[in-house]
């Protein structure tokens, strides 16, 4: 029996494809949280969720997420299945705060295996991780989004001539304002990555129809956080996130964010994609294919 503990959206697409692909060959038992919930009931169906404890008394190894909730979901799953002594696996979803991911009160707390799915990810786990063995697995997710978009009628729609832009908000104000990180210097809040990107959005498009602002899973107040900042540049705007996420990059001409994992969907199905992350804060994600705005600015 394999037991599947995730709280945080971006491990939750990575292990419920990796799930979804594997049903038959294990079984699974789940301890799900926030917004893993939904993600995973979308691919399998309804599940029955356990509580962490009875997850891993059924289970003869863990698969785990990785995240900084305030719930510290992941990281009490960890400790507890090294109590219990169970083989634990963690999936790595992204490539930045590595170390603090397995970090609690100042002790690591390391998984038997890391699984990464792109090798940016491996090399960078091998630097960080020597004594835990890193093994580079199919990322099942992406390969789903490439094949769901060519096959979706909506991904052919016309073009209009005003340009249309997806804003994909990351809540980094969770993340700060939870003191996940020791050093939140190189993060900067939500508020601060809306203005450098609609005072730099000009710089590649100058016509723009309408900004549709697609909350993070884990965000509940957005417009009262952005609603004055877009209100200062009279551009028509409006609160996104109530259809699926490949409808509404398939409804935008250009797709626009931080460092999420929505990004990097948006760039996988052929989208343009920016990242707006001001100069004073770190980017992190390894593609070349999403342009910085601030290095276009640069170029200015």
């Amino acid at each position: 029996m394999v037991g599947i503990c995730c709280h945080d959206a971006g491990a939750a697409e990575l292990i419920s494809s990796y799930v979804l692909q594997h049903k038959l060959d294990h079984q699974f038992t789940f301890s799900l949280s926030g917004p893993s919930v939904e993600i995973f009931e979308k691919k399998l169906g309804i599940l029955k969720n356990y509580p962490i404890d009875s997850m891993i008394q059924k289970s003869d190894q863990i698969f785990c997420g990785t995240g900084w909730n305030k719930k510290k979901f992941e990281i009490t799953a960890m400790i507890k299945a090294r109590n219990m002594k169970k083989y634990l696996v963690v999936f790595l979803d992204h490539w930045v705060n590595y170390k603090e991911r397995f970090e609690y009160k100042g002790n690591l707390i390391l998984p038997d295996e890391i699984w990464v799915s792109d090798i940016y990810a491996k090399n960078l786990a091998l630097k960080l991780f020597k004594s835990v063995k890193i093994k580079l697995i199919e990322n099942y997710f992406l390969n789903d989004i490439k094949e769901k978009y060519k096959r979706a009628s909506f991904s052919h729609k016309k073009k209009s001539n005003n340009q249309k832009i997806l804003f994909l908000s990351d809540n980094n104000n969770s993340v700060i304002d939870s003191g996940f990180l020791k050093d939140s210097t190189f993060i900067c809040r939500d508020e601060e990555m809306a203005e450098y990107f609609l005072n730099n959005i000009r710089l590649v498009v100058e016509d723009i129809s309408q900004i549709v602002i697609r909350p993070h899973p884990s965000e509940t107040q957005v417009l009262s956080k952005y609603k004055s900042i877009f209100d200062q540049y009279k551009i028509p705007f409006i609160i996104g996130g109530k259809t699926n996420l490949l409808e509404e990059i398939s409804c935008s001409e250009i797709v626009v964010g931080a460092d999420s994992m929505a990004l990097v969907v948006a760039m996988v199905c052929g989208k343009k994609t920016y990242t707006c992350t001001p100069p004073n804060a770190s980017y992190t994600l390894p593609f070349k294919e999403i342009q910085q705005l601030r290095k276009i600015k640069e170029k200015m």
